[in-house]
């Protein structure tokens, strides 16, 4: 991107006090790869000068002569990336302006032609196509006087530069965005967008941007984040599925996880799974970071429990001297388990099977207390209460 020298000057000639700094566009200059020049971010005072919110030639500082402002000829497919105006500064005629809105409709069909203006040689249109200039007024957002009027030319949709073959500068998409408007029903749209363009005084009376080279929607400058997970209770070696949402700034998002336990990840996709070898709770941290480069974090704790564990047995009147069969049934962890059953009449049993069977020689109510092991250490338990009759 070319960078501009700083520029002060005092008024001359009636133009007010101005001070151009060098483009700073995050997203590394123009959005239209048609165009190499670098650009200045500006905003609606600064291209319609002293005379704001009205259009006139003399207090812009893109005056460059008593009757012209801004590039020579608006049809041209190669425009200077900069001028030198009344004052002989020389400025960037390629600009940026942030925040602005469509206040009527932009697929207006005026000034159509079947071939090239002569500043770009003539010569017909590919196909023998009639095309025309897609137009319309764009102001600062929040206003409703002010306006730039912007233009996606027609010589620059023939030469491939602009129209619905390309996603930077496409007629048809911010037409849709200025949708409810209609040429006969100027509306004040409440989608916001960022616009690219060479900046040209139009003799009807009016500063432009034309060629209007790129447009997008305009993003919010901070990002936020945050994420889910499921199930909300996971348990050692279950896996948890983690997605996360990222709002603000510009996307593609780039997801980067910390998850407590000393392991991470870095990923493109928001929805990703992870698992806990040891329970715990774990403060899980997401950081996402947006094509700009701006970041936004959440953070949660994720609490990990051991072994589910539960049992029950058969019959369920329970005669002295009896067998009794009990089986378990385990969730999380890793098998193959390990379960020890405590009797409650001082009998106890490891085994690797999930059903067993026990006898009571003496009636009364007795606790049977589960306990299951699997080979990562982690364990869980189940107690109840067995009624034992003669």
């Amino acid at each position: 991107m070319v960078a501009l020298p700083i520029l002060f000057s005092a008024a001359v000639l009636g133009l007010p006090f101005v001070s151009w700094v060098p483009a700073v566009d995050a997203l590394g200059g123009s959005w239209n790869p048609s165009v190499s020049c670098g650009l200045t971010v500006v905003n609606m005072q600064d291209v319609l000068g002293s005379a704001y919110p009205s259009q006139s030639l003399r207090g812009s500082v893109y005056q460059t002569s008593s009757t012209a402002g801004g590039i020579p000829n608006k049809r041209s497919l190669s425009p200077p990336c900069s001028i030198t105006n009344i004052n002989g500064q020389a400025i960037s005629s390629f600009v940026q302006i942030n925040g602005v809105t469509l206040h009527n409709y932009f697929y207006e069909t005026r000034d159509c032609a079947t071939s090239y203006n002569a500043v770009s040689g003539g010569g017909s249109y590919p196909k023998g196509e009639t095309l025309c200039d897609s137009t319309g007024n764009v102001y600062a957002v929040g206003t409703s006087s002010g306006y730039v009027h912007s233009e996606i030319d027609r010589d620059w949709m023939a030469a491939g530069y602009a129209g619905p073959s390309t996603t930077y500068d496409n007629n048809n998409t911010i037409a849709q965005v200025s949708l409810p408007c209609t040429i006969s029903k100027p509306c004040s749209s409440a989608v916001s967008v960022d616009v690219q363009g060479f900046v040209y005084w139009d003799p009807e009376g009016h500063w432009e941007l034309h060629p209007l080279t790129a447009w997008r929607i305009s993003a919010s400058s901070s990002v936020s984040a945050s994420f889910s997970w499921s199930p909300s209770n996971p348990l050692i070696g279950q896996q948890v599925t983690f997605t996360a949402s990222a709002t603000g700034g510009r996307s593609p998002y780039a997801y980067n996880w910390n998850f407590g336990d000393g392991t991470g990840l870095s990923s493109s996709n928001s929805t990703i799974s992870h698992s806990y070898g040891t329970a715990g709770t774990f403060m899980v941290s997401l950081t996402a970071t947006d094509n700009n480069g701006t970041s936004g974090s959440a953070t949660n704790k994720v609490t990990v429990s051991s072994l589910s564990v539960n049992f029950n047995w058969s019959p369920r009147r329970h005669n002295l001297g009896l067998p009794i069969n009990f089986t378990s049934t385990v969730s999380g962890g890793k098998s193959p388990y390990s379960f020890t059953w405590n009797f409650g009449d001082g009998s106890m049993l490891t085994t690797a099977s999930s059903t067993v069977s026990h006898s009571y020689t003496v009636t009364g109510t007795y606790t049977v207390t589960l306990t299951v092991n699997d080979p990562t250490g982690a364990s869980g338990s189940a107690s109840k209460q067995v009624r034992v009759t003669t």
